[in-house]
C-alpha cells in the first residue's frame, strides 16, 4: 500500500485465479520465500487469535474477489497502525490498527478490494524485476524474510521491511484503486465509502502537531486527502448507494474492541488517537468503551482543560449498565490529580470492586490509604 520511488518496468499480465508460479522462475521464488513467511506469521503472537474475526474478513475477500477467493488467505496481526498488505502469494495480512478505524463493513472491503489489485495485477513481482542490479534484488529478498512475518526482531525493524517490500509506484496504486472500486461495484457495497477511509487518515494528519509527524511507519499511501480525493472522484459515477454493512462489522469488532482501544491509547499519539475517537463517537456517542478510552487519552495528555475533558468522558463511560472498569479507574487517578481525595476514593473502591484483582491493585490500594 506504500508508494515507492523505484522506475518503471512494463506491467506483468493479470494472474489467473488458482495459478501458482513454478519455482524455477523468479516469481516462484518470491512467492517460496512469502510461504516460508506465512508459516511464521501463522504461528506468530501477534496473531489474532479469533477464527470468527478472520472468518468474517475472509467473506469479504471472497464477496470483493470473486473467482480468487481461495487464492486469499487473512492474518489479523495485533499491530495498531493502520495498514494491510497483501504479500504475491496471496497472503493477507490486516493489522488491528486499520480494523479499528474501519466504520462499517464497506471500508474494509474498500481496503482489501485495493490489496487484490496488487495482488491480482502482480505488482509486487514488477517491482522486484525493476531492481537496477542483483544486489537490489538480494535487498528486496531479504527486506522480504526479515519482515513478511512480523516477527523475529525489533517493531520497527519489521515495519520498514514490509514497507519496502509493498511499496508501489503511485501508477500501481491508481491501478489497484481502479480494481478495488470496480471490484466493489459488483459485490455491491458503497463505493463512496473507498474514500471515506481516506478521509478519516487526512483529518488524523491534520490533528497531529507537524513537530511529531516525522517519517511514520508504513506510511501506507502518500497524502490522504490526495487519496480521498482520487477516490471520491473514481467513485462519482458509480450508481445507487451500494450496502455499508455498519451493524455487521461491529458485532465481528466487539470481542476484539478492548484490545485495539487500549493499543491506540498505548501508541502516545493523543491528537491522532482522538480524532480516530471522535469519529467512531459520532456513531456511537454513548459507547462505554470508546468513551473510557477517549478519557485516558486526555487523562494522559494533561493539557489544560483536560481533566474535565477526560472526566465528562469517563463518566459517560461508568453510567453504561455494563461500565469498563477503567472509567472507575479513570474518575480516581483525574480526581486525586484534582485533589478531591473523597471522589478519587469512591471510584477507586468501585474500580476494585468491579475487576477484585486488577495489574495495578497494589498501586490503587496505596492510594486509598494514603486518602485516609
Amino acid at each position: 500500500m506504500v508508494a515507492s520511488s523505484f522506475g518503471c518496468a512494463p506491467p506483468e499480465r493479470p494472474l489467473i485465479p488458482g495459478e501458482r508460479p513454478t519455482t524455477a522462475t523468479d516469481e516462484g521464488g518470491l512467492w517460496a520465500i512469502m510461504d516460508r513467511e506465512e508459516a511464521r506469521l501463522a504461528r506468530s503472537p501477534l496473531r489474532v487469535n479469533d477464527p470468527g474475526l478472520e472468518r468474517y474478513i475472509s467473506g469479504i475477500a471472497c464477496t470483493v474477489g470473486g473467482a480468487y477467493c481461495r487464492d486469499v488467505r487473512v492474518y489479523v496481526v495485533r499491530n495498531a497502525s493502520f495498514n494491510a498488505s497483501m504479500a504475491p502469494n496471496g497472503m493477507l495480512q490486516v493489522w488491528t490498527g486499520l480494523l479499528l478505524r474501519t466504520e462499517n463493513e464497506a471500508q474494509l472491503a474498500a481496503v482489501i478490494g485495493h490489496e487484490l489489485g496488487h495482488f491480482v495485477a502482480r505488482h509486487s513481482l514488477t517491482r522486484m524485476r525493476t531492481a537496477r542490479t542483483v544486489g537490489d534484488i538480494a535487498a528486496f529478498i531479504a527486506l522480504g524474510t526479515a519482515g513478511a512475518g512480523v516477527q523475529g526482531g525489533p517493531q520497527a525493524v519489521q515495519a520498514i521491511a514490509i514497507s519496502a517490500l509493498f511499496a508501489y509506484s503511485r501508477d500501481q496504486e491508481r491501478e489497484a484503486d481502479t480494481f478495488g472500486l470496480a471490484a466493489m461495484r459488483q459485490a455491491g457495497y458503497a463505493e463512496s465509502e473507498a474514500a471515506a477511509v481516506w478521509a478519516g487518515m487526512a483529518a488524523e494528519e491534520r490533528a497531529e502537531p507537524a513537530r511529531d509527524r516525522g517519517v511514520p511507519f508504513l506510511a501506507t499511501h502518500p497524502g490522504a486527502e490526495e487519496r480521498e480525493q482520487t477516490l471520491r472522484t473514481l467513485a462519482a459515477s458509480a450508481a445507487g448507494t451500494g450496502r455499508m454493512g455498519e451493524d455487521t462489522h461491529q458485532a465481528a469488532l466487539a470481542p476484539l474492541m478492548p484490545t485495539m482501544l487500549a493499543d491506540e491509547v498505548r501508541l502516545r499519539r493523543p491528537e491522532r488517537s482522538l480524532s480516530v475517537f471522535q469519529r467512531l463517537l459520532a456513531r456511537q456517542p454513548n459507547e462505554p468503551g470508546l468513551n473510557a478510552a477517549t478519557g485516558e487519552v486526555y487523562r494522559l495528555r494533561a493539557a489544560l482543560g483536560d481533566d474535565e475533558r477526560a472526566l465528562a468522558a469517563f463518566r459517560i463511560a461508568a453510567a453504561a449498565p455494563r461500565p469498563p472498569a477503567t472509567a472507575w479507574r479513570g474518575i480516581g487517578l483525574v480526581e486525586q490529580r484534582r485533589g478531591q481525595r473523597a471522589e478519587a476514593a469512591a471510584a477507586f473502591r468501585r474500580y476494585l470492586a468491579t475487576t477484585p484483582e486488577p495489574p495495578d491493585a497494589a498501586m490503587i490500594r496505596s492510594y486509598l490509604v494514603e486518602g485516609t
